[in-house]
C-alpha cells in the first residue's frame, strides 16, 4: 500500500482477502489496513497501535512511566479518537485501547483507567450489535462471522470455539473480546440478544482532572511507582495459589508444585500450594461443592490475586483430575486473577497441550491475564537427591514465566502517583 511494505500478518490476511475477491470476479480494492501490532517474545508485553510514538498534529498524548514494575504507555487522542498508543508491560489495557483504535468510538475522559486496564465508565457494546467482519482475534483473522459459522457447527463452549477458529491461541490478547462474543454476538444469531457482563470498578480518580486536559497539542506525564486503585481498601499482601493435579503422591508434577509454591512465598507475596488429589474423591467428583474440604478449596482460589496451575499431560491434554476441580470455580472463578500455567510431560510433542487446552479454559474461567505457559520434560525434573531440581534448559525457561507471572501480581504496597502536563 502506497509503496509500504508491514511485514504483518493482519494486512496480509485482507490483501489475500481481496485477491481471493478479485480472482473470483468481484470488483474490490484494498484501502489500507488499520495497524496493530504485537511483538510476542517470551516476558515482553509490548503493543504498537496505529501512530505509535509518532507525533499527531494537534492530539492529546498521554505518557505513563514506571519504572519500578517495567511498565511505560503512549496514549495520543485526536478529539475524542484513539489514532496511536505504545503499551509495554500492560496487557489489561491492550484489548480495550485496541478496540478503541478499530472502532474509532470515543476514548473515555478518564485516560489513566484506560491506560491501566480498569474499568471504566461508557455503555457496554452489544456484541449482538456487530458487523459480521469486526475482527476478534487479529493473530489469526477471526471475524464475529467465523465464530457464528463455528457455533452454527456445533462448537458451543468458548474452549470449543476457540479451538475450531484458533481465536485466542496466538498472543492471547483477544481473549476478553472473544469472550464478549462468544457469549453473546454468536448466540444473538439463533436467541435473543444478551446484554453482556459489565466489569465494574470505581472509575473516580483523584488525579483525574490533572491528565484531562483538553485536545490541541497537550502532552501529559504520568511518573508513578506501584501503586493501588482509589478504591482499594489498602496495603495488602498478594495471594499465589498453586493448584497441582497429578493423582499421584510420588510424581514430579507435586513436587514441581511445592518448589513453586515455595520459591513464590517470599516477600512480598504469600503463597500455598493446593494439592488436589488430598481432596475426598466422593465430594470432588460429585460437584459437592458445599462439602468442607472442597468448599474451602474453591475459596482459597476465590481470595488468590495470582493461580499456578502444574499439570501431568495425559492423552495430550492436561488432567482429569485438574479438569474435574476447575468445573466447580464458578464461570468467572478466575476473574481479576494472573495465571500461569506449567505443565510436564515425557515428550515435547504435548508442548501445545497448554495453549490448546489449558490456556483456553484458563481465559473461560476469566482470567486477568494468562502469561506464557511453560512445559517441563520430566528429564529435567531430577529427584535423585530427595528433592526437586529443575535441570537446564527447563530452570531458565520457568525462571522466565515465573518473573512474567511476579509483574503481573497486583503491587504489595502504596507509592504516590504525580502528573506533570507540559504543554
Amino acid at each position: 500500500m502506497h509503496d509500504e511494505v508491514s511485514g504483518l500478518i493482519a494486512p496480509a490476511w485482507e490483501q489475500a482477502e481481496v485477491l481471493a475477491g478479485v480472482l473470483t470476479g468481484e470488483r474490490r480494492a484494498y484501502a489500507g489496513t488499520r495497524t496493530i501490532t504485537r511483538l510476542k517474545v517470551r516476558g515482553v508485553d509490548l503493543a504498537v497501535i496505529g501512530a505509535g510514538e509518532s507525533e499527531v498534529a494537534g492530539a492529546e498524548t498521554v505518557v505513563l512511566t514506571d519504572p519500578a514494575r517495567g511498565q511505560y504507555a503512549r496514549l495520543s487522542v485526536l478529539e475524542t479518537r484513539v489514532v496511536g498508543a505504545v503499551l509495554l508491560g500492560l496487557p489489561d489495557s491492550v484489548a480495550q485501547v485496541s478496540r478503541l483504535y478499530d472502532s474509532e468510538d470515543a476514548a473515555p475522559n478518564d485516560r489513566l483507567a484506560l491506560l491501566m486496564g480498569w474499568a471504566v465508565p461508557g455503555p457496554a457494546q452489544d456484541p449482538g450489535s456487530l458487523a459480521g467482519q469486526t475482527v476478534i482475534c487479529r493473530c489469526s483473522n477471526v471475524t464475529k462471522n467465523d465464530l457464528t459459522t463455528a457455533w452454527l457447527r456445533g462448537a458451543r463452549a468458548e474452549s470449543d470455539l476457540a479451538r475450531a477458529t484458533r481465536a485466542t491461541t496466538g498472543c492471547g490478547g483477544a481473549a476478553a473480546p472473544f469472550r464478549r462474543s462468544a457469549g453473546g454476538s454468536v448466540r444473538s444469531t439463533t436467541s435473543p440478544t444478551r446484554t453482556p457482563r459489565a466489569a465494574t470498578r470505581s472509575g473516580n480518580l483523584p488525579w483525574t482532572a490533572s491528565h484531562r486536559p483538553p485536545c490541541g497539542g497537550t502532552t501529559t506525564v504520568i511518573r508513578c511507582q506501584n501503586f493501588w486503585p482509589p478504591d482499594s481498601e489498602g496495603p495488602t499482601v498478594p495471594k499465589i495459589l498453586v493448584i497441582s493435579a497429578s493423582p499421584s503422591s510420588t510424581s514430579r508434577t507435586e513436587r514441581l508444585g511445592e518448589l513453586m509454591a515455595e520459591q513464590l512465598n517470599t516477600h512480598p507475596w504469600h503463597a500455598d500450594h493446593l494439592k488436589v488429589r488430598t481432596l475426598p474423591a466422593a465430594p470432588l467428583l460429585g460437584a459437592e461443592v458445599a462439602h468442607p474440604s472442597v468448599s474451602a478449596a474453591v475459596e482459597q482460589v476465590a481470595q488468590a490475586d495470582g493461580i499456578v496451575l502444574a499439570t501431568p499431560t495425559y492423552k495430550a491434554s492436561f488432567s482429569g483430575l485438574l479438569k474435574t476441580f476447575l468445573d466447580l470455580l464458578p464461570q468467572f472463578g478466575f476473574s481479576g486473577k494472573a495465571v500461569l500455567p506449567l505443565a510436564t510431560g515425557g515428550s515435547t510433542a504435548h508442548v501445545l497441550a497448554l495453549d490448546y487446552a489449558l490456556r483456553p479454559v484458563a481465559h473461560s474461567l476469566g482470567a486477568r491475564h494468562v502469561v506464557q505457559s511453560f512445559f517441563v520434560l520430566d528429564k529435567h525434573l531430577d529427584i535423585s537427591s530427595g528433592t526437586l531440581r529443575i535441570l537446564p534448559p527447563s530452570s531458565q525457561g520457568v525462571e522466565e514465566v515465573m518473573e512474567q507471572f511476579r509483574r503481573a501480581l497486583p503491587a504489595p504496597s502504596r507509592h504516590p502517583v504525580t502528573a506533570d502536563e507540559h504543554r
